[in-house]
């Protein structure tokens, strides 16, 4: 059976100042896939993020989430729906893990509230699926930068939404904690179901990592949408990042050569 259509974007127009960075832009996203947004700086795609997170407001056109119009949806009850785990973030010195995760509840539970049983089982729950139940008592300041991401991911998970939004994970990581990374988020939503919307610069890695992706031509306002596979070729590659890129196959999947 087919996955339904989980967000609907049907001709968003959004301008900073008097430039429009989208324009006439419409796109669907399936539930239960991995959807990346891929291309060159300033195409858009953050842009796009924080329009999906209602962080932000198109001057124009319309975006649906389940069939119902983003407008329609209160602060809190949005927050039931889509979480996102932004690329920098910011925690007190001296707060625990359990209890920085914790803050994923508070669309449940409200600010002032302490959790219920229901809460505490969530964010348990969330410190297993990130592996960090070990670390649960220990600083975040104390912390790696691969185990920091992996909080950040576990506060998502404790708000327990269908989406979860993610703004370039493995930024400011090695390459042991973005592959980690990236295989975590994988398990995220083939394990449990999760509807993912990630933006990547790493080609390669979006190809592995994803089941469709959203290619943003450079100061187009164009986008290539679909597998991979039919997404990442030599023309829509130099398209997107006015580049000619060297692309080949290995062990049947595309491969870009990026230096």
């Amino acid at each position: 059976m087919e996955n339904k259509d989980i967000i609907q974007i049907k001709n968003i127009r959004f301008k900073y100042d008097k430039e429009y960075v989208l324009d006439d832009l419409t796109i669907t996203i399936k539930e239960k896939k991995i959807t990346t947004f891929l291309g060159a700086n300033g195409c858009g795609k953050t842009t796009l993020l924080y329009l999906l997170n209602k962080h932000m407001t198109p001057n124009e056109g319309e975006m649906y989430l389940n069939g119902q119009g983003y407008s329609e949806y209160g602060r809190k009850e949005f927050a039931k729906k889509i979480a996102i785990v932004h690329q920098q973030n910011t925690a007190p010195d001296d707060i625990s893990v359990e209890d920085l995760v914790g803050y994923g509840r508070i669309p449940h539970r409200g600010l002032q509230s302490n959790n219920s049983k229901e809460d505490l089982e969530k964010i348990e729950w969330a410190l297993q699926v990130s592996d960090l139940l070990s670390l649960k008592k220990r600083r975040f300041s104390e912390l790696s930068g691969g185990q920091k991401q992996r909080v950040w991911i576990a506060m998502a998970l404790a708000q327990d939404t269908e989406i979860i939004l993610f703004d370039e994970p493995t930024t400011y990581l090695d390459i042991h904690y973005q592959i980690e990374v990236l295989k975590l988020i994988k398990e995220l939503n083939k394990t449990y179901q999760k509807t993912i919307i990630m933006i990547l610069h790493d080609i390669n890695q979006a190809v592995h990592y994803s089941d469709e992706i959203v290619l943003f031509e450079k100061d187009s306002n164009k986008i290539h949408q679909g597998t991979p596979e039919s997404v990442i070729n030599d023309v829509n590659l130099e398209s997107a990042f006015q580049k000619k890129l060297a692309l080949f196959e290995h062990e049947g999947r595309k491969v870009v050569l990026t230096v």
